[in-house]
């Protein structure tokens, strides 16, 4: 059975965790739903310290099934959650755009995307098993 990926690009973390929240609702699973936000603020350090609560990015962290601090080369720390960890782990080597293009991303759209996280966006992606589920993310 195919799967699509289903990508947003949030202006800030609190829309990217109205968004994970309202996928939640929605009966999307948490390890189906991905995120790749910039850090500026340093919020990732508390995914480890066990201390985000009432913070923006720590808040999103929270709510998949997986999150992880990763330094990103013309980003700076950048954190990662779900399945868009193989995204991060490809842009450790050849940048963001590079690390979306090998988990199947078009260039020209990962190249998009990469520029909105750099710029201080909330990439936000949901894996859906058939076509029905993709329209249901949209």
């Amino acid at each position: 059975m195919p799967r699509t990926t289903v990508i947003a690009l949030m202006d800030d973390p609190a829309q990217a965790r109205l968004l994970v929240e309202e996928l939640l609702h929605n009966g999307f699973s948490r390890n189906a739903i991905g995120i790749i936000t910039r850090d500026p603020r340093g919020e990732g350090e508390a995914v480890f310290d066990g201390s985000m609560k009432g913070m923006a990015v720590g808040a999103l962290a929270g709510l998949v099934l997986a999150a992880a601090a990763f330094m990103v080369p013309g980003l700076g720390l950048v954190l990662v959650g779900g399945p868009m960890a193989g995204a991060a782990i490809g842009a450790l080597a050849g940048g963001l755009a590079s690390g979306l293009m090998s988990r199947g991303v078009p260039e020209d759209e990962a190249h998009f995307y990469a520029e909105g996280v750099r710029r201080g966006g909330t990439l936000v992606s949901v894996n859906a098993d058939n076509d029905e589920l993709a329209a249901r993310a949209v």
